[in-house]
């Protein structure tokens, strides 16, 4: 029991200060947990200087990154997550269509070609994307080099929703299929 809590301790303690060395590429609580609350930030800047605030949709291209940046993102507004190229999920019954077309977006993916691709099929327009590298945070140990961002996220600004936001099966015999989702 007492190795159960050093162990768990330690754990805790690396969590919150990073003090054991760990590489990069093997730190999955850094890759996991660490870089949110400052792409949220940049995301509800990004929101505030587009040009109508107002009618302009928070967007991620997965599950994931839409809930985080939900968390994230001052004010916490509602979010989207554009489902139509992986799999359904809960966004599909938040969000219709209707709800959003016409309306600009600022959204966020891994890739950075994704408004040439993706978005494209989904709205009229969007602009280059913004980079946003995020780096392990480090307590105690300092590297003579610098690490490279742990990871980088990619944020979009995209005008005039044209629809489609939800999953669309690449086989209607798919067992996720209903009949209400057939097009």
């Amino acid at each position: 029991m007492g190795s159960a809590y050093l162990i768990t301790a330690v754990i805790l303690v690396q969590v919150v200060w990073p003090v054991i060395p760990i590489p990069q590429r093997l730190d999955r609580i850094s890759q996991e947990l660490v870089g949110w609350d400052t792409l949220g930030q940049r995301a509800g800047e990004l929101m505030a200087d587009m040009p109508n605030p107002d009618r302009t949709f928070l967007f991620a291209l997965a599950y994931q990154e839409a809930s985080q940046l939900a968390f994230y993102t001052p004010g916490q507004p509602r979010t989207v997550a554009i489902n139509k190229w992986s799999r359904p999920n809960v966004y599909d019954y938040w969000w219709r269509d209707e709800d959003l077309i016409g309306w600009a977006g600022v959204g966020v993916s891994y890739g950075a070609n994704e408004h040439e691709t993706r978005l494209a099929e989904v709205f009229e327009r969007v602009d280059p994307p913004v980079a946003v590298p995020i780096y392990r945070r480090q307590v105690f140990w300092r590297r003579s080099v610098p690490e490279p961002p742990l990871k980088v996220y990619y944020l979009y600004r995209a005008y005039g929703f044209k629809g489609g936001l939800r999953w669309v099966p690449p086989d209607t015999d798919d067992v996720r299929v209903s009949q209400k989702e057939m097009p």
